[in-house]
This record gives structure tokens, sequence and C-alpha cells, in this order.
């Protein structure tokens, strides 16, 4: 805290939270961010990143904007293809509102990838089909995708985008955001075990607790169990 000539009182935010970060923390110049090569002269032609970002609604993570909300409030219109559209055709998105639950038996917290963030400004074909390679990044099918962690993190399945042009995945709990014990984490196991998805093993050999299912779905009250979408 410090105090002007004229008596104005200034607080630095990071004496009240240190983990604050100033602009030139969060985007640094690209001379001095360590990847670009600051005796580049092409370098002055490139936006500052702090330029573009630092108007958007901010995050505290990867490169601290929060995205969605910059999509939902209008502060961005992405484009909806590479390829420029004819002036009198609309291009058409579908979008879809479905959540979808995963490691529902495993020992961190379920994930709910929320369809709506991303259809938003991708269209399906960008994950359940790549036109150019013929090639799917998800099969749209349940239960026929065997997403590993290991594989995400050397750039499969959500790996793809996410550390390369999303969100770095390096912060487990924005991805596993669903507490086991609370009713959506409950309603998405007991959808998956009527429909006899319990899995046989974890991803390293284990075998699933008998009782991860049944044990909790059994204390909810029948009313709060979802029909399966």
């Amino acid at each position: 805290m410090s105090v002007t000539p004229s008596g104005i009182v200034q607080i630095n935010p990071k004496e009240i939270n240190p983990k604050i970060k100033t602009i030139e923390e969060k985007w640094p110049l690209l001379a001095q961010d360590g990847f670009h090569d600051p005796t580049n002269p092409l370098l002055k032609k490139k936006q500052e990143p702090r330029e573009g970002l630092a108007t958007l609604p901010p995050n505290d993570y990867g490169n601290h904007v929060n995205w969605v909300t910059a999509r939902v409030e209008g502060f961005i219109n992405p484009r909806r293809s590479i390829e420029p559209a004819p002036a009198d055709i609309e291009v058409e998105v579908p979008v879809m509102d479905l959540d979808i639950y995963l490691n529902l038996w495993g020992s961190q917290p379920i994930v709910r990838f929320p369809h709506l963030a991303h259809e938003q400004w991708l269209h399906c074909q960008n994950c359940h089909e790549m036109p150019v390679v013929k090639e799917k990044i998800f099969i749209p099918q349940e239960g026929s995708n065997n997403i590993r962690m290991e594989a995400i993190l050397s750039g499969e399945f959500c790996g793809v985008c996410h550390s390369a042009v999303a969100f770095p995945i390096s912060n487990c709990f924005r991805c596993h955001s669903v507490d086991r014990n609370s009713v959506d984490g409950v309603n998405a196991r007991e959808r998956a075990r009527l429909k006899g998805r319990k899995p046989n093993f974890f991803s390293d050999g284990r075998p699933p607790p008998d009782h991860a299912v049944t044990a909790r779905a059994a204390a909810a009250p029948a009313a709060a169990i979802a029909p399966a979408p």
C-alpha cells in the first residue's frame, strides 16, 4: 500500500493476494517470453498478447482468458469455418446442450464434458469426423472411446486441442470437476450402471470396487436419478 502526494491511497493487489498476476506477468512481451527470438526484426510485426487479451474476461489459468465467457457475452465472435462462406449463405452449426460424464469409477472426481461450450464455436465434425484426413478424434457412440490420461498427455483425444490451442491440462480439476458424492455424480454412475457400462478394470489393471455404484446410488432418492439422455 502506498499514498500519493495528493493523499490517494493505492493498494497493490499482490499485497492482498500474492497469487494475483500483473499484466506483465500474465502476458510478457514477445521479446521477453523465452519463446521468440528477440533479434528477429519481424517480431515487431506481431501483436503483443496483452494488447489483444487484456480487455477480455479474465481467468486465472492458461492464457488468462475465460474464452467461454468471452463468447457468450459477445466479446468475440468466432468464425464457423476456416473457409470463407459466400455472403448470401448462412453457415449454421448444430448446437447440442448435452453433458457427457467420464471417469465414473476412478479415484479422481468425475469428468464433465460440456458439448455446449465446445459447439458454440466448433462444428461437430471437428471432433467426430475430420474431413481432411477422414479420422475421428472421438467415435460418436457411447462406450466406444478408450480415453486414457496417458493418451491425452500424448496428444490424443482431448489432448489434440488442450495444451495445444486450448487451455492446458496441467490443472486436473478443470476437467475432473464433479464430486462423486454429488447428485450429478451419483446420477451419472447410475445411468451407466443401468446401461451395463460398469468397467471390468481400471486402466492400470486394478478391478473397480463393486460397491462404487450400488451403495451410493441406493442412498440417493429415486426422484434424484435423472433419466438417461
